[in-house]
C-alpha cells in the first residue's frame, strides 16, 4: 500500500521558526582572535580546548548546539556514539563540510533542507570540445564557447576552496580534451577537494587511467546510453566497446567508477540488462540520470519519459533495489530524478527520510555501509560499493555548475545564468542569488507548493524553467501535478 508520510508535515514546520537572528552569531568574528564563532565552536566541539578566552562563554554554548545536531546525525546513520567528532578531527575535508553547514545556519538560519555556506558539489563543464557527437547531448554541436585560462581556472578553484567546497567534478563536452586538464585536476586535489571526472571513456586507455589516478582523481563517471546497439546508435559505431574498455582500465588502477545511464524511451526496457552489465563489470555505482531536453537536446524531447512512465519506472526501480538488498549485492543504485525520492518514500518499506539533507535512504541498506569507516577515510577513500542516499533537486542545496567561460548556472541542465566568476566570487553567487534562494524557500506554485514531499523532492527546477520559464512552478513531469492522477497514486496497490 502507498501511504502518505504524514511525519513530513512536522519537518515543514521547522522552516517557520525564526532561527536566523539567533544563529547568525556563528558568522561574527571575535575582535581578539579574529576567528568566527563557527570556527571556534567546531574546534571546541572536537578538542574541548580554547584558543581565545574572550570567546569562551559563547564558544561553549554554541559548541553544545553543534554537539546536539551531530549526535542526531550519528543516531540516524548508526555511527557509534561520539565517533563523529573523531571523524571530523581526522578528516579535514569533512571538517570543512561541517563548517560549511554551520556557516550556512548563520546565513540562512535553521532550514529544512539545511543550506550550507557554499556549494558542496561543483560541476564544472571545463570544455565543450568532444570527440563524439551524441544526438541527445544538451551541448550544441560545434560550440566555440570561450574557455578560461589556466590562471583564471586556478583562481576559481581558490574561491571554491575558500567556500569549503567538498567535491569538484569536471565534465564537458569531454574533459580529457582540455589541454590543461591534468594540471587542473592536480591543483584542485592539492586544495583538498575530492575530484570527480565525467567522461565518455573512449579516450581512457591504460596510460590515461594511470594519469588520472596519479593526478588525484577519486571518482570517474562513465556514460553508457544502453546496450551496444542503443549506445552506438547514439554515440557512433564502436563507442560502446571503447567505453567498456575505459571502465575496465579505471577499475584496474583502483578508481571508484560509476556507470551512468540517461534514461529514455530508447533504453528504459533495457534496465535489467544494464544492471547486470554493471554487476559483471564490478563497478561501484550504477547511476540513472533523468533525460532533460535542455538546449540542444530539445530536438530529442520525444525521447523523454512521460509522467506516467516515470512513475512506473520509479516503482520498478524500487523493486530492483529491494532485490539487490535481499540478495546481498551492494551495488549503489540511484536515479537522479527528484521525483524518485517521493516514489521511494511512498513505496519502499522501512525507508528513512532525512529532510535536513533533502534525501532518503532504505534502512535495510545500512547493512552494506559502515558510515563511520567511509566518512573517516573519505567519500571515495574506501572502495565500499554502496551508498544508500537518494536526494531531491540539488540545485542551490548542494550543487552549482560552472560553464567553460565562467558563467554559473544552477545545474548543467538549467541554462539560467546566475553570474560569472570573472566578476563575482562563487560564495557571493551562492549566498545572494535570488534564483537559488527562490528554490530554497520551497514556496512553489501549484501542486509542488502544496506537496508534503517538497522538502525531499522539490521537483526538477531545470524542467520547470525549460517548460514554464518560471522558477517556482510545479514540475510538469510529476504525475501528482494532475489532480486525477494524484487520487490514483494514493490508492491501495
Amino acid at each position: 500500500m502507498i501511504e502518505v508520510n504524514s511525519n513530513l508535515i512536522l519537518w515543514n514546520i521547522v522552516n517557520k521558526l525564526p532561527t536566523k537572528i539567533f544563529l547568525r552569531r556563528f558568522l561574527i568574528r571575535c575582535p581578539s582572535c579574529k576567528r568566527t564563532l563557527s570556527q571556534t565552536a567546531i574546534d571546541y566541539y572536537i578538542n574541548s580546548e580554547f584558543q581565545c578566552k574572550k570567546c569562551k562563554i559563547k564558544t561553549v554554548f554554541y559548541a553544545k548546539l553543534i554537539s546536539i545536531v551531530f549526535d542526531l546525525i550519528e543516531h540516524a546513520l548508526k555511527i557509534p556514539k561520539k565517533q563523529f567528532k573523531h571523524i571530523i578531527r581526522d578528516n579535514k575535508s569533512l571538517k570543512r563540510l561541517a563548517l560549511s553547514y554551520i556557516e550556512g545556519a548563520g546565513n540562512f538560519g535553521l532550514r529544512i533542507p539545511q543550506i550550507p555556506g557554499g556549494p558542496i558539489i561543483t560541476i564544472w563543464s571545463i570544455t565543450h570540445k568532444c570527440n563524439l557527437s551524441c544526438n541527445h547531448c544538451y551541448v550544441p554541436q560545434n560550440n566555440e564557447i570561450e574557455e578560461l585560462s589556466y590562471k583564471e581556472v586556478t583562481s576559481i578553484i581558490n574561491q571554491l576552496s575558500e567556500s569549503n567546497n567538498l567535491v569538484l567534478g569536471f565534465s564537458g563536452g569531454e574533459p580529457l580534451l582540455h589541454k590543461d586538464i591534468f594540471k587542473i585536476i592536480k591543483y584542485g586535489s592539492k586544495k583538498g577537494m575530492t575530484i570527480a571526472l565525467a567522461s565518455n571513456a573512449t579516450l581512457i586507455d591504460e596510460i590515461k587511467a594511470n594519469e588520472l589516478a596519479n593526478a588525484g582523481v577519486n571518482y570517474v563517471q562513465v556514460s553508457i546510453d544502453g546496450l551496444q546497439d542503443v549506445h552506438d546508435g547514439i554515440r557512433g559505431k564502436g563507442a560502446f566497446n571503447k567505453a567498456i574498455n575505459g571502465i575496465k582500465n579505471c577499475l584496474k588502477v583502483g578508481l571508484y567508477v560509476s556507470m551512468d545511464v540517461v534514461i529514455t524511451k530508447l533504453n528504459v526496457g533495457q534496465i535489467h540488462d544494464l544492471i547486470e552489465l554493471a554487476k559483471s563489470l564490478k563497478v561501484q555505482e550504477f547511476e540513472i540520470l533523468d533525460f532533460v531536453p535542455s538546449e540542444n537536446a530539445c530536438l530529442q524531447a520525444h525521447l523523454a519519459l512521460t509522467p506516467k512512465e516515470i512513475e512506473i519506472f520509479g516503482a520498478n526501480l524500487c523493486d530492483i533495489w529491494k532485490e539487490l538488498i535481499e540478495k546481498n549485492y551492494p551495488l549503489t543504485l540511484s536515479y537522479k530524478n527528484p521525483i524518485f525520492t517521493r516514489i521511494l518514500a511512498q513505496r519502499f518499506s522501512n525507508v528513512f527520510k532525512m529532510p535536513f539533507f533533502k534525501g532518503v535512504f532504505p534502512k535495510d541498506a545500512i547493512k552494506f555501509f559502515n558510515f563511520s569507516n567511509r566518512l573517516h577515510k573519505g567519500i571515495f577513500g574506501e572502495q565500499t560499493p554502496f551508498s544508500p542516499f537518494v536526494t531531491g533537486c540539488e540545485s542551490g542545496i548542494y550543487v552549482i555548475h560552472i560553464k567553460p567561460n565562467g558563467d554559473v548556472t544552477p545545474c548543467p541542465l538549467n541554462p539560467l545564468i546566475l553570474g560569472n566568476l570573472k566578476r563575482n566570487h562563487i560564495r557571493v553567487i551562492w549566498l545572494k542569488s535570488s534564483i537559488l534562494n527562490s528554490y530554497r524557500k520551497l514556496k512553489f506554485k501549484g501542486q509542488c507548493g502544496k506537496c508534503i514531499y517538497r522538502i525531499i523532492c522539490g521537483g526538477c527546477r531545470a524542467k520547470v524553467f525549460l517548460t514554464c520559464h518560471s522558477y517556482i512552478q510545479s514540475d510538469p513531469s510529476c504525475l501528482l501535478v494532475n489532480k486525477k492522477n494524484r487520487k490514483k497514486i494514493f490508492r491501495k496497490s
